[in-house]
């Protein structure tokens, strides 16, 4: 009888770890402008006005796996990211069972940040680059660099500071292809720009105003799973805030426009169905969300319907 339950035991304790196989993993960022494959020269439109992207580059520092319940950190690895070149990226071998989240930061660590460029090996992201991706010894790095043009008016945002170094957590459904696990997002450099005039030309470089806004943007707007609410257009007629984003727990605080006291928001999938709603009276609700993933949320007023940035519940 001692011997049967030794046998139990020890055959358990196989199937649990043969559950979390260590496999390579993935992480591709597929560049996008609107539902368009993003290429450096492209024309789109920023409220109502044409402009083109003519350099995109940004670092991607700290990414963590969110795996079964806990997170594996991905030690010392640093992407300099460009728009105009494919990103897949081997984060190593992660014994797991099924993946849930990823999360990164946009930008580099504070230590990191004022550190001496110049150490790194020649062929590192953070050498020193032509162009520049390091302000000086007290801004550090250039967490973005984003110019373009506008009809012939030049606009230039470069967002760093340590302030500005934040935490972006997107939903993602593992994808397996050639042996390997792949994360798949798409990333949306339209969304980058939202709420940022380019057509008046700003040059901001530094940790407040557009530079900062288009930070926000990056960290809120522009990061997808691949593929999710492709089918769904996005407008914003008329501008409400969510937050925070990604929402933590389930509890979210939502502020309408000044003009709209009273509505019904609807939680929407990617396929189109709505999977949540809830009534909305007065400038400022509190709601507490109960699916998890990534969603669009979506405001049915008296007179408008208006849809805000895609949203992530964790």
């Amino acid at each position: 009888m001692i011997m049967r339950y030794y046998f139990v035991i020890v055959f358990s304790m196989f199937l649990v770890c043969a559950s979390y196989a260590q496999q390579e993993v993935v992480f591709n960022i597929n560049h996008k402008l609107g539902t368009e494959d993003f290429a450096l020269n492209m024309q789109s439109e920023n409220q109502g006005e044409k402009y083109i992207i003519e350099r995109l580059e940004y670092y991607i520092s700290e990414i963590s796996i969110n795996h079964d319940g806990v997170s594996t950190n991905i030690e010392d690895l640093y992407l300099l990211v460009n728009g105009s070149e494919p990103v897949s990226v081997s984060l190593g071998m992660i014994e797991f069972q099924e993946i849930e989240s990823v999360t990164f930061h946009i930008g580099v660590n504070e230590e990191v940040n004022h550190a001496d460029p110049s150490l790194w090996p020649s062929d590192h992201p953070l050498f020193p680059k032509l162009p520049s991706m390091h302000w000086g010894w007290t801004g550090g790095y250039r967490f973005v660099a984003m110019e373009g043009n506008n009809n012939g008016v030049v606009w230039q945002l470069h967002g760093l500071g340590d302030s500005n170094y934040f935490t972006t957590t997107i939903m993602v459904e593992q994808r397996e292809s050639d042996g390997k696990v792949h994360i798949d997002l798409d990333a949306d450099y339209t969304a980058a720009l939202e709420g940022i005039d380019v057509a008046s030309g700003p040059i901001s470089h530094g940790e407040t105003g557009e530079a900062r806004a288009c930070l926000i943007n990056f960290n809120e707007r522009v990061f997808t799973q691949a593929g999710t609410l492709s089918n769904i257009v996005v407008e914003n007629d008329l501008a409400f805030n969510i937050y925070p984003n990604p929402v933590l727990n389930g509890r979210v605080q939502l502020d309408l426009p000044s003009n709209v006291t009273s509505g019904q928001l609807n939680i929407i999938a990617s396929d189109g169905r709505v999977v949540e709603s809830h009534t909305l009276s007065g400038e400022t609700t509190e709601l507490q969300l109960v699916n998890r993933g990534v969603f669009i949320a979506q405001v049915i007023a008296a007179d408008a319907t208006f849809i805000t940035q895609y949203i992530v519940v964790q």
